[in-house]
Formats: C-alpha cells, sequence, structure tokens
C-alpha cells in the first residue's frame, strides 16, 4: 500500500533541506540544526505514511457498514412477508415502524436505500433487490453496484 513513489515527493525535498543545512551551516550549528530538523520532520513523515492507511480503514468500515444496512432492511424485508401472506411491502415506508426502528441511509451519501419487487415472467412476486443510492462513493469509486438479492444475498460489483 505504501510505495516509494508515495514517499518520494515528501522525502525528497526533506533530503535537499538536510544537505542545505550541512554545507551552510557551521560545524557548531549543525547538530541544533539538525537536531530540530529531526524533531520536525518524523513526525511529517509518520502522518504522510499513516494518512492513506487511516482513510483506506474509514472506507471499508463505510463499506461494511452499507453492507449491513443491506441486511437489516432484508431481513425486516423477510420478516414483514412471513405476516403478510408472502407478499413484500410497496415501499421501504411500511416497515417503520414495526420492523425498523427508521430507515438506514448509506454512510457515504447519507440517502436511503432503493428498494425494487423482482417479478418472474408471470408476473408473479419471486424477490426483491435492495440497492446502495450510490455505490460509486464507496472506496474512491471502486465500487460500481452494491446491492442485496432475496436470491443471491450480498453482490458487489467492482
Amino acid at each position: 500500500m505504501i510505495s516509494l513513489s508515495s514517499i518520494l515527493p515528501v522525502l525528497f525535498p526533506l533530503l535537499i533541506l538536510v544537505l542545505i543545512i550541512w554545507f551552510v551551516t557551521s560545524a557548531v550549528h549543525r547538530k541544533a540544526y539538525l537536531q530540530a530538523f529531526v524533531i520536525f520532520c518524523v513526525p511529517v513523515l509518520l502522518g504522510v505514511l499513516l494518512l492513506p492507511c487511516f482513510f483506506a480503514g474509514r472506507a471499508q468500515a463505510q463499506v461494511a457498514a452499507c453492507e449491513s444496512n443491506m441486511r437489516m432492511i432484508s431481513s425486516a424485508l423477510e420478516e414483514y412477508r412471513s405476516h403478510n401472506n408472502n407478499v413484500y411491502p410497496e415501499s421501504l415506508n411500511q416497515l417503520v415502524p414495526v420492523y425498523l426502528k427508521e430507515l438506514p441511509r448509506c454512510p457515504t451519501s447519507n440517502q436511503i436505500y432503493a428498494y425494487e419487487i423482482v417479478k418472474n415472467q408471470k408476473s408473479e412476486i419471486s424477490g426483491f433487490v435492495v440497492k446502495c443510492p450510490r455505490p460509486d462513493r464507496h472506496i474512491r469509486g471502486e465500487i460500481r453496484a452494491l446491492y442485496y438479492s432475496s436470491e443471491n444475498g450480498l453482490q458487489i460489483v467492482r
């Protein structure tokens, strides 16, 4: 994840600055300048190295939260169906407040999930699909579709 090409733009100017300090200052002051430089550079380098890891972890957590929300909605839909003669609701709003306290929202876009009833060739209801409203906002646009279907479960299309 951390490569030389990501570190080099920060590391190169710092090395140039060290060389300038080394050649410009006298031997008496070199030690003090280099100590101050190291005290300043170590936190900067650590920040450069650790920030991408932090943001990647946050993006993965948002995808996991989105997946969890869709599973929760699908469980509520199945519970609704079992209590209503094998019929799914026309909209997700019918699940509130009996099956869900409130409709969950996608953690990246703050929009309510899309819901479709799936019908077979005879126009009979055969299942449902719950879709993330903005899958392109997950992990820098790497996910093209994120949905949960009653037939196939959770699906992630990259």
